[in-house]
């Protein structure tokens, strides 16, 4: 997510939200390294050298959220609120 282009790092947002970025599972990652706190970006890191094939990571959208964050200035809490709870709100 943080490599440089053309190297085995690279995914988009679409490749997060659709399990396509080969992330393994972070119950995976805490089994092969059980002395790691979990921290998302610490996990991707870690991650990076255990690519799986069609696995289904919840680490993705841990990502995403992260990335959200960082390109909104706002909490995700705070952009779920505003663009998605919106709709649910009595008018």
């Amino acid at each position: 997510f943080n490599s440089k282009a053309g190297t085995a790092g690279d995914f988009t947002v679409i490749d997060l939200m659709n399990y396509k970025t080969g992330l393994p599972t972070i119950q995976s990652i805490r089994e092969a390294n059980p002395g790691v706190e979990y921290n998302s970006i610490q996990f991707a890191n870690l991650a990076e050298s255990r690519r799986e094939a069609n696995a289904k990571s919840e680490l993705n959208y841990n990502l995403l959220g992260l990335n959200t964050e960082k390109l909104s200035g706002d909490s995700l809490e705070k952009q779920i609120e505003k663009h998605f709870l919106y709709f649910f709100k009595e008018q």
